[in-house]
């Protein structure tokens, strides 16, 4: 199993975008030094939610001041971009961090993006697949045509190439079940998001792998990842005391209704962060899972103080219980944690921002009693 961080860049009230950016990047840059796998970054645009518009650029700036943490992007929203554009941005990407990109991908869900860029939600799934089929292609080396639903062109020749062969790993951000069969079909494993239970999880990579192999594909060939809330304790009492005071992961989800306009801040901001079709006022075509609730789901998804969330979402406990939580993820088909590492703050009442000073501590302290134990061993020779 491999370790890795996920940095939303998102904006905290009070903070200004140098400051965000300048704690994100120290971070990753501790886990370039303490050996953590993966530094995922997200695409996000026009709110405080992530302030990272182009994950290539920033990557591009840590590969040059890093020496062996790999870069994912999570992910290129692939309908707010043409994919000649993506192809060569991620495969100069991949040069100049000397093979280090993991391409992760997906077709967006926020409706105020969707807006701004005055793209339709309709055919969000349809034109990222043909997108991929573009960048796929562009990332063999050669001219090449193409004439589709949404793009055309002939003998295009994409350079550089990726260093990577045949292409750097690829990765797609599913929410809901159907996405996760969906890309099943071509082989391309799955990021899900901390609030789905482990129970779900292992639906998902058995799903995954049954539609996989139907469609030729070798089922244990690649690795899923997953988002976990992380917390290692002194003892397990410790830590479940810690998890009964955090309250929600996304404190707007509870104000999300796909039916009504906004009227409060926090209504008026789920609206925004839901696919909402701004021509009817309600959820797009392609996305009516979002009836049922935010991300497709309930309220108590949202809750991480609850015994449920303790049982079937947190990786937290003493040293013994986390590295327990993290063998079950790795035996159900789980090859990634994206780790949110968290900082116990009984003031706040919900899961802060650890303090930069705090940090490297933490970091070092997981990967030197936790990653050991998930390190690849060299086969025993025979006598």
């Amino acid at each position: 199993m491999k370790f890795s961080t996920f940095h939303l860049y998102r904006q905290p009230a009070g903070w200004s975008e140098q400051q965000t950016y300048d704690y994100e990047n120290q971070v990753i840059l501790w886990a370039d030094e303490l050996g953590f796998d993966t530094a995922w970054i997200a695409e996000h645009h026009f709110r405080d939610y992530g302030i990272v518009p182009n994950t290539m650029l920033l990557m591009a700036n840590l590969a040059a001041r890093t020496r062996r943490v790999r870069f994912g992007n999570a992910v290129v929203i692939m309908p707010f971009h043409h994919p000649l554009r993506v192809a060569e941005d991620a495969a100069m990407m991949d040069l100049l961090s000397g093979g280090r990109l993991n391409f992760g991908f997906g077709r967006g869900y926020q409706g105020v993006e969707f807006t701004a860029f005055e793209v339709s939600m309709d055919d969000t799934r349809e034109k990222t697949d043909e997108a991929l089929e573009v960048i796929l292609k562009a990332w063999e080396g050669k001219p090449f045509s193409h004439h589709g639903k949404y793009w055309h062109f002939d003998n295009v020749k994409v350079v550089p190439s990726p260093v990577q062969k045949p292409h750097p790993p690829l990765f797609y951000a599913s929410i809901s079940p159907d996405s996760i069969r969906h890309n099943a079909r071509t082989g391309v494993p799955f990021i899900t998001d901390s609030s789905i239970k482990f129970d779900t999880l292992k639906e998902s990579v058995q799903m995954w792998r049954a539609v996989a192999r139907e469609h030729g594909h070798d089922p244990n060939a690649n690795r899923h990842a997953t988002m976990r809330a992380i917390y290692v304790g002194e003892t397990n009492e410790k830590a479940r005391e810690f998890a009964r005071l955090q309250s929600t992961s996304l404190p707007f989800a509870r104000a999300y209704n796909p039916h009504k306009e906004g009227r409060t801040r926090d209504e008026v901001y789920a609206r925004e962060s839901a696919p909402i079709d701004p021509r009817t006022g309600r959820v797009a075509r392609g996305y009516e899972y979002w009836e049922k609730g935010y991300l497709g789901r309930s309220l108590s998804e949202f809750q991480l103080g609850t015994d449920e969330s303790w049982e079937e979402r947190w990786v937290a406990g003493d040293l013994d219980r986390v590295i327990g939580k993290l063998k079950m993820l790795e035996e159900i088909g789980i090859g990634e944690v994206l780790c949110t590492l968290a900082h116990a703050d009984p003031r706040i009442g919900q899961m802060p921002r650890m303090p930069l000073r705090d940090m490297y501590g933490y970091m070092e302290r997981f990967a030197r009693d936790v990653m050991p134990h998930f390190e690849e061993k060299a086969p025993v020779k025979a006598k």
